[in-house]
């Protein structure tokens, strides 16, 4: 009888681990696909050719693509608070 118990309760411990760690990489991949969803749209509203013009200088601080690029970037911000 207290063997049956305590098999019945590492089932259930078990049980509760499995479950526990299979909503963990449920909830990771979930938070991962939402997180490229946003990177893919934020992304699609960036213009390659004028980030290219940007030198990764202290004179891009002047340049208005750069300007924008922080615009953009800041918007999307206020779209996706939870990301920051």
């Amino acid at each position: 009888m207290l063997r049956s118990l305590w098999l019945w309760i590492a089932a259930v411990l078990l049980g509760s681990l499995l479950f526990a760690a299979w909503h963990g990489f449920e909830a990771d991949r979930q938070f991962r696909a939402d997180l490229l969803l946003q990177a893919q749209g934020i992304a699609a509203g960036l213009n390659v050719q004028r980030l290219e013009q940007l030198t990764a200088t202290r004179q891009d601080l002047d340049n208005p693509v750069y300007r924008r690029l922080c615009q953009q970037l800041l918007a999307a911000r206020s779209l996706f608070p939870q990301v920051t």
